[in-house]
């Protein structure tokens, strides 16, 4: 390794040990009144018991850095609260931001320490930078790339299940079953998220909490669009006295219609898709077999 990169990696630790140590002297004053009393009442008063949590993330100083650093990251927490409850997810928008900058850190230094290897082979200092650039995006990267996917995925899931479980219900309904038996019934006999969601709100539902309530809850987790207001049309219809069955039946003919809609726009965006071989790459083969004969025999002509 040459002397300029010794030299990088030397002031990059003096750099760090310099920053823990002023992070460290924010704690070395004195503490308020309300930071000593908040744990001793703690049992007793939520605000306290806030306040009390609150104040031991941030003990140590750089913990508090480390804390105000993953919030800043560029990650709305209402996106990421709705992706992760998308995607089944228990975890809160801080875990999963701070997830992403501990793996970034594993990549940093991993790609810090390739980077040295290969730079003592003779490359040149700068691919230390490179390799541990490139480390830690990779690392945090992949994280909200597969949380984008599980959400994607889920979503895409309930938008099969989601017809055909309402007019499941719808039927049932029409078939003398209570709303809160014909749930419970397709509950337990279909599968998949949409089900699950059910037999949660269900059991709910089972402990005392109220219907309204409990289908909020299941929408809220699973955070669809079209779910929350299929589920929001039954609830309305049951407090407003209107005819359930029939509710659900305009619910999954908007569905239906909203379905064939997007298969025919996901057709049309293929269609297209499908002219970017066609042009860039069987139309010159064409041409180049219908020309090229042709050109040889002009040549061996003349």
């Amino acid at each position: 390794m040459s002397a300029v990169g010794l030299a990088i990696l030397l002031g990059a630790a003096l750099g760090g040990g310099l920053w823990l140590v002023v992070a460290q002297a924010r704690t070395w004053r004195a503490e308020r009144l309300a930071d000593r009393v908040a744990p001793r009442v703690a049992r007793i008063s939520s605000a306290a018991f806030d306040h009390a949590v609150e104040r031991a993330k941030a003990r140590g100083g750089y913990r508090g850095l480390v804390a105000r650093t993953v919030a800043a990251l560029p990650l709305p927490a209402h996106r990421l609260n709705l992706s992760l409850r998308a995607a089944g997810s228990t975890a809160s928008a801080q875990e999963f931001r701070e997830g992403i900058a501990a793996r970034a850190s594993l990549g940093l230094v991993v790609g810090a320490a390739i980077g040295a290897v290969v730079a003592a082979t003779g490359s040149p200092w700068t691919s230390i930078v490179v390799f541990a650039a490139t480390g830690s995006a990779a690392a945090g990267w992949y994280p909200a790339h597969r949380l984008t996917r599980a959400a994607r995925r889920a979503h895409r899931a309930i938008d099969a299940e989601l017809p055909i479980v309402v007019g499941f219900v719808a039927i049932a309904i029409e078939a003398g079953d209570t709303v809160t038996r014909a749930l419970d019934r397709v509950a337990q006999t279909g599968t998949g998220r949409l089900c699950t969601e059910l037999s949660h709100a269900m059991a709910e539902i089972e402990l005392g909490r109220s219907l309204d309530v409990a289908l909020g809850a299941a929408s809220d987790r699973m955070a669809h669009p079209a779910a929350t207001r299929v589920l929001g049309a039954l609830v309305s219809a049951l407090l407003s006295g209107a005819p359930v069955a029939r509710a659900l039946r305009d619910e999954v003919d908007a569905l239906e219609a909203a379905r064939a809609r997007h298969l025919i726009e996901r057709a049309s965006k293929q269609e297209v898709g499908m002219l970017v071989p066609l042009v860039f790459m069987i139309l010159p083969v064409t041409i180049l077999f219908a020309v090229f004969p042709g050109v040889l025999a002009l040549q061996a002509g003349f």
